[in-house]
């Protein structure tokens, strides 16, 4: 809890399974965070974690040089993969993967407890190869747990 307590908000962030990544991203860049957890908008449950990087391999695994330019082209012009019309807020490349598609599902998440110790939380990063890892009281997520916010906790 103390390491969740010196984050800037405490208030956890949420996007729905069903929301195009790039909204997601829009709502990561937004709010200065980097990972939010995934609900089913129908059930209301948790059903994952979306982090930067699960982002960034999805753009890396889709984007070829045919189907991305640093080239501006008129929106009019513009053609996602599939040689549909991309979205012209978007330029070149229409991205309208469902967030559900990339995120790291609940039953493949390492979390830690309100219990847990700073030494248990910079452990658990080290050797779990996550670089987000949600902090669970029970079934209700408090918070995520990224390197710098163990940083941010440690006192030199």
């Amino acid at each position: 809890r103390d390491l969740l307590a010196s984050k800037r908000s405490s208030a956890v962030k949420f996007v729905a399974a069903d929301a195009p990544v790039v909204v997601a991203a829009q709502q990561l860049t937004n709010n200065r965070e980097t990972a939010l957890i995934v609900k089913d908008p129908s059930t209301r449950r948790v059903v994952g974690l979306l982090t930067q990087g699960d982002i960034v391999r999805c753009l890396a695994s889709r984007l070829t040089a045919e189907n991305m330019s640093l080239q501006t082209l008129p929106s009019e012009a513009a053609v996602g993969w599939d040689d549909e019309p991309a979205d012209p807020a978007l330029g070149m490349v229409s991205w309208d993967v469902p967030v559900s598609c990339i995120m790291t599902p609940t039953e493949k998440i390492v979390y830690l407890t309100p219990g847990d110790t700073i030494d248990e939380a910079r452990d658990l990063l080290a050797t779990c190869g996550k670089r987000h890892i949600p902090v669970l009281d029970g079934s209700s997520f408090l918070g995520v747990i990224s390197p710098m916010t163990v940083l941010d906790g440690s006192s030199f």
